[in-house]
């Protein structure tokens, strides 16, 4: 008779030989001594040398072959490999005949990538270009430079703006500063000031006064009083200050 080494119960065990067995996770195991040493355990033991050895050989081969194959490209596949074998005939060599087709692969992947990087320059500076003039284009406006100067201003200042990349907004400078700012700054100087319109004698607006340059409201006059404008226009044009102040009836 032989004697089982786990039960679920031992009930119906002989009394003689329940003490042999040890409750273990609600079963009941046979204490048994050198089972290491029992036939049985021992060709399980083999079988299970067995599989490791053949786990780590196939691993092997496994990382030798991806290592091989590592620059195959992606869409190079097994009808390829024989479509290439059956062509070439039995004296060709495929690795060169991979070779040939990995290098036309990566060629027209260069191509395609430099076509693009082409495409995406020639939008930037088509980006530069037009925020650049845009942005010189506001700032003559907005520093009130004469009609017949404008052209020339242009001319002046516009291979000086730097046009840079913040995200998706394109930001133009001139020496770090706002182009708007930048030209402001210069038309107040001695030097810019020749460039801004004089003061424009319309006999008077809407608010009782002359215009200020480039054809705005009069900084003095009551209901389009600013002191920023006014003190502009009087480091800029003093004479042109003093018309408009007495246009404003100002004091």
């Amino acid at each position: 008779m032989k004697i089982k080494a786990v039960l679920d119960s031992i009930e119906g065990v002989d009394e003689n030989l329940r003490g042999f067995y040890t409750e273990k996770d609600g079963k009941f195991v046979l204490s048994i001594e050198g089972v290491q040493e029992h036939p049985d355990t021992k060709a399980l033991k083999s079988a299970l040398d067995r599989v490791r050895e053949e786990k780590k050989t196939q691993t092997t081969e496994f990382d030798n072959l991806k290592a091989r194959f590592a620059d195959v490209p992606a869409e190079f596949d097994s009808e390829e490999y024989h479509r290439l074998k059956d062509s070439a005939g039995s004296n060709v060599n495929i690795e060169q005949r991979l070779a040939e087709q990995r290098e036309r692969l990566t060629k027209a992947h260069n191509t395609e990538k430099e076509k693009i990087a082409g495409e995406r320059d020639q939008a930037r500076k088509v980006l530069t270009s037009t925020q650049r003039d845009r942005a010189i284009a506001d700032a003559i406006a907005d520093a009130g430079i004469a009609p017949q100067f404008v052209d020339a201003v242009k001319a002046m200042f516009r291979d000086k703006v730097t046009v840079t990349m913040e995200g998706d907004d394109a930001i133009a400078t001139i020496e770090s500063m706002p182009v708007v700012d930048h030209l402001k700054t210069w038309a107040a100087t001695e030097k810019g000031a020749h460039y801004v319109a004089a003061a424009q004698n319309s006999g008077g607006d809407a608010n009782g006064g002359k215009k200020a340059a480039g054809g705005g409201k009069n900084p003095w006059a009551k209901d389009t009083f600013n002191l920023t404008e006014q003190m502009r226009i009087e480091k800029a044009n003093p004479k042109q200050a003093e018309q408009l102040k007495t246009a404003a009836g100002a004091k």
